[in-house]
């Protein structure tokens, strides 16, 4: 590692440089115990369409529960359904619902 200090005016400029990164095989300590084994994206954009079908109520809360994947997730697998036209919503998060589009 090389280190720079320099002082500028009222202040210092401090360089840090790593000749090779370090990279660790242990999975981080900050890593919550429930992260979800992949499931592959097909079969989770199906399993969403699957749950809208039995209730179109359903929110992506209910959905990243009923499929142990993160909310994030599903707000990605939703809007790709929304941009290939495939579903929409209808009315607001609290009182809306799903449409699965022809």
């Amino acid at each position: 590692m090389v280190f720079q200090y320099k002082e500028i005016g009222n202040g210092f400029f401090v360089r840090l440089k790593y000749d090779q990164q370090k990279t660790y095989s242990d999975v981080p300590k900050d890593v919550p115990k429930d992260v979800p084994k992949d499931v592959p994206k097909e079969k989770r954009v199906d399993l969403i369409l699957k749950l809208i079908k039995a209730n179109t109520g359903v929110t992506m809360e209910e959905m990243a529960k009923e499929l142990s994947v993160s909310i994030k997730t599903i707000k990605r697998d939703i809007e790709k359904l929304k941009a290939d036209n495939i579903i929409k919503r209808q009315g607001g998060r609290k009182k809306g619902f799903w449409e699965i589009i022809p």
